[in-house]
C-alpha cells in the first residue's frame, strides 16, 4: 500500500486545462491525461505538439456535482445513495463509461513512472469521482476508507455522496453488467 500511496503524488486533477498549461504538463513525455470534459483534444489542442497518445478520452454526462450534492456533510453519518438509485441517476451508458475511465486511469496511475492528470470541464464533478474511484481500486480501500485518505491528500476537493456511491460500480466487478440493466426487465 506504500508505493500505492506514494503513486497518489503523481496525481492530479481538475478543470480542463488550456493549451499553454497542456504544453506544460506534456514537457514531461511520461504525463497522461483522462479527459472527461466532454470536449475533443483536437478542437483546442491542435496547435500543441504530443497530445496525441498522451490523452485518452470519455464522454459522460456530470451526475457528481449538483449543487445539492456539494453541501458539506460528515462522512460519519453519510448515507450515499444505493447503487441501483446512482444507476437510475447516471443512466446504463453513462455507468459504463464511468467505469472504463476509472480503469484507464488506474492502470495510468499504476505505472511506475508519469504524472496522471484527470480533467473535466470545470473539474469538480466528474475528474474528481474518476480520480477518488481510482484512488479507491488502487489502494482497496471501502468507499468511506478511500474517502478519508482521499481528503488527507486533496482537503479542499469536495466529495459528494455520488461519488462515494460510485466506487461500487466499479467494485461490482462481473456482476456491474446484469445490474445495470436491472431497469431493462419487461
Amino acid at each position: 500500500m506504500n508505493h500505492a500511496l506514494a503513486a497518489l503524488e503523481r496525481v492530479s486533477f481538475g478543470a480542463l486545462p488550456d493549451p499553454a498549461e497542456l504544453a506544460i504538463m506534456l514537457s514531461d513525455p511520461e504525463c497522461r491525461l483522462v479527459n472527461l470534459s466532454g470536449v475533443e483534444p483536437e478542437h483546442i489542442y491542435a496547435a500543441v505538439d504530443g497530445w496525441q497518445g498522451a490523452i485518452s478520452s470519455f464522454v459522460m454526462a456530470d451526475v457528481f456535482s449538483r449543487d445539492a450534492d456539494m453541501r458539506a456533510y460528515d462522512l460519519a453519518t453519510l448515507v450515499p445513495p444505493t447503487s441501483e438509485e446512482l444507476l437510475t441517476a447516471m443512466g446504463v451508458e453513462n455507468a459504463e463509461i464511468f467505469c472504463m475511465a476509472v480503469r484507464t486511469a488506474t492502470r495510468l496511475i499504476r505505472r511506475p513512472t508519469g504524472r496522471v492528470h484527470v480533467y473535466c470541464h470545470r473539474g469538480i464533478g466528474r475528474s474528481v469521482a474518476v480520480t477518488f474511484a481510482s484512488v479507491a481500486v488502487l489502494l482497496g480501500l471501502s468507499p468511506l476508507a478511500a474517502a478519508r485518505v482521499f481528503l488527507r491528500r486533496w482537503p479542499n476537493t469536495r466529495l459528494s455522496p455520488r461519488m462515494i456511491s460510485a466506487i461500487e460500480l466499479v467494485n461490482m466487478g462481473p456482476a456491474f453488467s446484469s445490474a445495470l440493466h436491472f431497469g431493462n426487465r419487461a
